[in-house]
């Protein structure tokens, strides 16, 4: 009886282990395509008139951006500090761990749409309300 339950010990840690190391990649994942939604400059030649064009341009998006990679730090940080009071895991856990990651991609998924969903200003909040 002392194998198996030294196994099924043994194995919750594996598990606990697997799940911390695919949630530290999904978050990479997260982060790295967060930088890939900053709109990329478009003049051949860089001068300050047109880095402060590219801002005023593109402040949505960019702000966007600065608020999802600043929610996924917190919400990562906060995933590191339960997981690293945890010894083992177990299959309930597990599974709410990786909806809980499903979620995170469904918000990178509708930070990108917000993203390319390319409105005048004043139709914005329109689209917003007819959405809700």
């Amino acid at each position: 009886m002392k194998v198996t339950s030294r196994k099924k010990i043994t194995g919750k840690i594996l598990q606990l282990s697997r799940l911390e190391r695919l949630s530290d990649v999904i978050y990479a994942i997260v982060l790295w395509e967060f930088f890939t939604l900053i709109p990329p400059l478009e003049a051949v030649k860089l001068d300050w008139t047109v880095v402060s064009a590219y801002f005023t341009d593109n402040i949505m998006g960019l702000v966007l951006v600065v608020l999802g990679v600043v929610v996924t730090i917190i919400y990562w940080l906060q995933n590191n500090a339960v997981l690293n009071c945890l010894e083992s895991t177990n299959t309930r856990h597990t599974a709410l761990s990786i909806f809980q990651l499903f979620s995170l991609l469904l918000f990178l998924l509708a930070m990108k749409a917000g993203i390319d969903l390319d409105l005048p200003p004043r139709n914005r909040s329109t689209c917003y309300v007819r959405m809700w």
